[in-house]
């Protein structure tokens, strides 16, 4: 089966014909391969021709990228009307592909990982970061961890460092009254008193007791 024909009619097709509803576009070269967001190398198809492009695309140019993009096509997504247009068979060669042409990075894992059995160290004063070996006792001034300066911070009331990231005093002591309760030493009107008191009546109205009870 010639491949690559049946994809260059598809897009000679489309690029004529826009075919009506929903549609997806397509890159003809794509952009991992060096294709732009040129209008000449755009096309727009439906959702089952955008799955066989990218099935075509994988069969007569077999290659990392569009090995990817086909296995990318499998995968549902809420922005998506694509079908589920697979069959059990076609979504095993995809699969295989997928892990043929990514499966080199099984040769990096472990003690085969450059990395392997290193650490990163910071010291703070300097604000340097180094590597060594795990098995190495941390320098004086260092300590485990990448960066840590900028995490350490100085408390605006105690005055004391501490690490954190967000927080901005070293404990809830150290907060100002107003921060945790912006109305403390405040009190109400009594104009403010009478409108609580009757939106509280009305939220939660009192029972009528006139009347004999039985």
């Amino acid at each position: 089966m010639d491949h690559k024909r049946i994809y260059d009619d598809l897009i000679d097709k489309r690029s004529v014909i826009t075919p009506e509803g929903y549609v997806e576009r397509h890159h003809i070269k794509l952009r991992s391969l060096g294709g732009s967001d040129e209008p000449e190398n755009l096309v727009y198809l439906t959702a089952r021709e955008h799955y066989i492009a990218h099935l075509l695309l994988a069969k007569f140019q077999p290659c990392k990228q569009t090995a990817y993009a086909l296995w990318m096509m499998q995968c549902g997504s809420k922005y998506t009307q694509r079908p589920n247009i697979r069959g059990s068979r076609m979504y095993e060669w995809a699969r295989k592909q997928f892990s043929e042409y990514h499966s080199g990075h099984l040769n990096s894992v472990g003690s085969k990982n450059s990395q392997f059995g290193k650490m990163w160290i910071c010291n703070v004063d300097l604000r340097e970061n180094r590597k060594i070996s795990k098995d190495e006792i941390l320098p004086d001034g260092w300590i485990a961890g990448r960066n840590r300066w900028k995490c350490i911070k100085v408390c605006p009331t105690c005055k004391t460092k501490f690490e954190a990231y967000k927080t901005t005093y070293c404990s809830r002591r150290c907060v100002p009254i107003l921060q945790i309760n912006p109305f403390a030493g405040k009190k109400h009107t009594e104009e403010t008193k009478q409108k609580m008191r009757i939106a509280r009546a009305k939220q939660f109205p009192q029972p009528n007791f006139r009347g004999s009870l039985v």
